[in-house]
């Protein structure tokens, strides 16, 4: 399982990649105290002086707090968690402990997202935050036979 994993016992972090072959897992180290700055995608920053947050892109907006129950799903460059997965995306989902790959369940062909990376259901519907319309949508195209999306 590639994804992010959090220690609870010793407040570490691991973080599992894949090559296409095999699956290899590192340390990552702790994120410092009101770090808010995303240098690139991938990155982990530390708010608040407790939540955990994980760059979906360089911009802090966009970072998602992590390690805690979310049920949305989020957009994640494919090749943050994978070496071979260049202009594809990842559908994650973000767990008490963990942030990980999810298997698409529902198999339409296409998703949408704005900017934030957040996918859009039928159970948030289409809100925008200010400034945001319809024309700002970001279409995602499901590859076939895959559980990666390619960013139209």
């Amino acid at each position: 399982m590639i994804g992010y994993f959090s220690y609870a016992v010793s407040n570490d972090y691991i973080k599992c990649t894949s090559d296409g072959t095999k699956i290899t897992c590192s340390k990552l180290n702790a994120p410092t105290k009101n770090d808010n700055k995303c240098t690139k995608a991938g990155d982990l920053l530390y708010i608040d002086g407790k939540k955990v947050k994980l760059c979906l892109d360089t911009t802090v907006e966009n970072a998602i707090e992590i390690f805690k129950k979310d049920t949305a799903n989020y957009f994640m460059q494919g090749n943050i968690l994978n070496t071979l997965s260049n202009n594809k995306y990842y559908i994650i989902d973000v767990i008490e402990n963990a942030v990980i790959t999810s298997t698409d369940q529902d198999n339409k062909p296409y998703k949408y997202t704005f900017k934030n990376f957040k996918i859009i259901t039928l159970k948030n519907q289409c809100t925008t935050t200010a400034g945001q319309t319809a024309n700002d949508l970001i279409e995602y195209t499901r590859e076939t036979a895959s559980n990666t999306y390619i960013k139209e």
